[in-house]
């Protein structure tokens, strides 16, 4: 550790300690005036305190990382009118109200050694404090998401992309069902050219090698094209080599959201065992656009032959760049979210982006009955991105079984 980065160390962990001892004697100090009354108003009221001031301190006690601790700080003159405010002497509180006077003053020395202001103080704390890197991370990333949905003219509530493999009649490979759900798609400006959707292979042509797409939200059934309702999307095809991609149409509405979905058949895609020890195969969900939630499925057959590791996560650099059979990546949390069963739970559906919406049923069932399975046949895996990077992607690998010798 360089002499710089000792420095920030020890500044960003006095600030924290300041920070702390101020929480708790404000937790104190509101647990006193409390018993003036059972709402902010109350208190304020026989205090002639400041409301807004009240329930910023309560919020800033109730923060559960420093960083939106230091969100919901009251600025140094409330600090200083809460301290300062005299509290009726039945409440006998001389003792609270001199351990907030002190905390108070060390906060303000803490501030005015170690920080030029709140952002260079939050920079310090997220350094030492790994649930407030992860709250920043997810500001600066909706930052992004605005900017870029402005940018672009094109944005969506959720992607929601599922795999689902299974063993082929051959015993040897897999047959593989790859599902996409697009939800709340909407054009913010005419023409935006992001890709909306590209085939999974790039020359699968979906009305032969998979099923339909459901690009008319107001069509009962999912249609390409119509001629009396023509597809909210334009299908680009590269007739050199067939690579095949989707994009809005010019004159599409605007501001209104669509729920779009894909899906595409894959029969013996690839191997049930590896070629070596430690071999693996991944699937990727491709980010296009700017989405509020990303989310990449993995639904794998209990009957598939496979390593008993549990499959693993990463975030692609860039959706172009995939890796080949037989890579490893380092290791991050994935959710495991049990069968289809357990997936499909009020809990989960209230919790989590990934809602079992009629059109996504429909899709899961079309894409399992096509691979001759059941839903409740499979294990699912799943990593959930909020805002993810645009031209990024989510991947999921899995170890294939140990080659017999």
């Amino acid at each position: 550790m360089t002499s710089s980065d000792r420095t920030s160390r020890l500044a960003a962990e006095a600030l924290r300690e300041a920070l702390l001892v101020y929480r708790d004697a404000a937790r104190a100090w509101l647990a006193v005036v409390a018993d003036l009354g059972t709402s902010e108003r109350q208190i304020a009221d026989r205090l002639a305190i400041g409301r807004m001031i009240l329930a910023r301190l309560r919020r800033f006690t109730e923060a559960g990382d420093l960083v939106s601790m230091l969100d919901h700080l009251p600025g140094s003159r409330a600090r200083g009118e809460i301290s300062e405010t005299l509290l009726p002497s039945r409440l006998e509180a001389d003792a609270v109200c001199a351990a907030l006077m002190a905390a108070t003053h060390r906060l303000d020395a803490a501030f005015h050694r170690h920080a030029e202001n709140r952002q260079q103080a939050m920079d310090l704390l997220a350094s030492i404090d790994a649930a407030s890197r992860r709250r920043m991370l997810r500001e600066e990333r909706r930052i992004i998401f605005d900017a870029e949905a402005r940018h672009r003219g094109l944005s969506a509530e959720s992607v929601i992309g599922s795999v689902l493999v299974a063993p082929a009649s051959d015993g040897r490979t897999c047959d593989v069902a790859a599902l996409q759900l697009i939800s709340g798609l909407q054009a913010h400006r005419p023409a935006p050219r992001a890709p909306i959707y590209m085939a999974m292979n790039g020359y699968a042509d979906l009305r032969h090698d998979g099923f339909p797409v459901n690009l008319d939200p107001d069509s009962d059934e999912p249609v390409l094209e119509h001629p009396e309702r023509p597809s909210i999307l334009r299908r680009e095809v590269h007739t050199a080599y067939e690579f095949i991609r989707y994009v809005l149409r010019d004159d599409v509405p605007l501001h209104r959201p669509f729920d779009l979905g894909f899906g595409e058949i894959h029969p013996s895609m690839g191997p049930m065992e590896g070629g070596k020890a430690g071999d693996a195969a991944n699937f990727s969900l491709p980010i296009f656009f700017p989405v509020r939630h990303a989310v990449m499925e993995l639904w794998l057959h209990r009957d598939l032959r496979r390593d008993a590791s549990p499959p693993w996560p990463d975030l692609m650099d860039h959706y172009s760049r995939t890796t080949v059979l037989g890579s490893d990546m380092a290791a991050i949390d994935l959710e495991r979210a049990g069968t289809f069963a357990e997936v499909t739970s009020p809990a989960v559906e209230l919790e989590s982006p990934t809602v079992f919406a009629e059109l996504r049923r429909d899709l899961l069932s079309r894409g399992a009955a096509r691979l001759g399975c059941r839903l409740d046949e499979f294990e699912v895996h799943r990593l959930t991105e909020p805002h993810p990077p645009i031209e990024s992607g989510l991947r999921i690998h899995w170890r294939l079984a140990v080659p017999e010798s």
